[in-house]
């Protein structure tokens, strides 16, 4: 699964999944990304590498400027179907 996003500027990038009950299942990144559109593929597995089942599942992405400018965070809702 290719999850994409566009950056206004350079900064540090963080996304993760989460399910519907809040828990964190993968941690994707925490790097800093050059402005522009940005892909992060999943496997469709959780941090212990077990393979997460089909049904609703929460991607947020924080981000934030490298001259210390606006942090931004966005919380997306995805279904996946096997």
């Amino acid at each position: 699964t290719l999850i994409a996003f566009d950056l206004p500027m350079a900064g540090p990038v963080e996304l993760a999944i989460y399910g519907v009950n809040g828990r964190l299942i993968r941690r994707l990144g925490k790097d800093t990304r050059e402005a522009g559109r940005q892909t992060v593929s999943w496997d469709c597995r959780d941090d212990a590498g077990g393979k997460v089942g089909s049904g609703i599942y929460f991607c947020k992405l924080e981000a934030a400027a490298l001259d210390g400018g606006r942090s931004f965070t966005d919380i997306r809702k995805m279904m996946l179907l096997k």
